[in-house]
């Protein structure tokens, strides 16, 4: 995983990884994410929710798969027993959000986390999982798709990624 996180930044840094817009229907592809994170969900005994309007988008699949994969991956990790996946739409914009109820990201800590190997200093040892690498990776294919990247967050209550998409 490592490894595979390393060569995707030096993909993303040197221009390697393409982009490959296409008409793709999001709530099908969100929908296959959650069936497989179900499973997941079951095991750690978590309830995974899934609220997903029908959007088609004209975007990569691919690294839309990407970085909602690193963001459902950080929110099993975190979480204490609930997850959320969603997508809406306005006028201008789609959103993706994923969402927890888990420990939280302090507010002087919001803009680092998206820095290369930065981690927590907040994050129990028992939770410590990674190498500080998927929301920067996350942050570089935002960039790639023109999108944008945000995160809110209560410590100790919930913390909620949104990846906002132009129509």
């Amino acid at each position: 995983s490592l490894l595979d996180n390393l060569l995707d930044i030096s993909k993303l840094d040197s221009g390697g990884m393409d982009y490959q817009p296409q008409s793709f229907d999001l709530a099908a592809l969100l929908g296959s994410l959650c069936q497989e994170y179900r499973q997941t969900a079951c095991i750690d005994n978590f309830r995974l929710r899934c609220s997903l309007q029908n959007i088609t988008v004209f975007s990569d699949p691919l690294l839309i798969e990407r970085i909602v994969r690193n963001l459902l991956s950080n929110a099993f990790k975190y979480a204490r027993n609930t997850v959320k996946i969603s997508c809406f739409k306005n006028e201008k914009y789609v959103y993706i959000t994923v969402s927890d109820n888990g420990i939280g990201i302090h507010a002087d800590e919001q803009k680092q986390i998206f820095d290369e190997f930065y981690q927590s200093r907040n994050i129990p040892d028992n939770r410590r999982k990674g190498a500080g690498l998927g929301l920067n990776i996350v942050k570089k294919i935002a960039g790639i798709l023109n999108a944008a990247i945000r995160v809110r967050s209560c410590p100790g209550r919930y913390t909620v990624f949104s990846l906002r998409l132009r129509r």
